[in-house]
């Protein structure tokens, strides 16, 4: 009698994993985020990202939610599921990073020449059985911050010169 229901519960045993989908670390522990260029100051807080995976190069699409950095370059997020793409299949990786004091913590609303990315890597998912990966990005994220309108750096330099100025010129000829 024991084997028998022994044997009634091994085809669902066996079902049930061969269902999921696969999962990764979301981690960037291999290339750090770095800020203007490849040896700029790692980023930091307000600076944020999301991982893009799918079943090509072509097709990759937002997964998980998006995370800000700690420190040092890191940002970590913990297990993303591939929609789509079941446990033991390659995905597609690749990590977008931009800056959240600017453009917000949405994806959608951050201008396509403002995202840094990384190079896009070929994953082996984990699931129920294997534990989650993660990705080995040999290119860190660049994110591009904006440099100060020229304009505005003018107006400053003119209004500290105005200042200093009429500081200098109390001192001067005091009343």
């Amino acid at each position: 009698m024991k084997a028998i229901i022994l044997l009634a519960i091994c085809p669902i045993l066996v079902a049930v994993p061969s269902f999921s989908q696969g999962v990764f670390n979301f981690y960037n522990y291999y290339a750090p985020t770095r800020l203007w260029t490849i040896d700029g100051p790692l980023a930091g807080r307000g600076i944020w990202a999301q991982m893009l995976a799918g079943p090509n190069t072509d097709s990759l699409a937002p997964v998980g939610g998006a995370y800000e950095h700690l420190a040092n370059g890191l940002v970590y997020g913990g297990i993303v599921t591939v929609p789509g793409i079941p446990e033991f299949e390659g995905a597609y990786i690749q990590m977008v990073a931009w800056d959240g004091r600017l453009w917000g913590t949405n994806l959608i609303a951050v201008p396509a020449d403002q995202i840094g990315s990384t190079d896009t890597t070929v994953l082996v998912l984990g699931g129920s059985i294997v534990p989650a990966g993660v990705p080995h990005f040999m290119q860190p994220a660049i994110v591009p911050i904006p440099e100060p309108s020229v304009l505005a750096l003018t107006v400053l330099a003119g209004a500290a010169l105005f200042m200093c100025r009429r500081l200098w010129h109390r001192t001067r000829h005091p009343r």
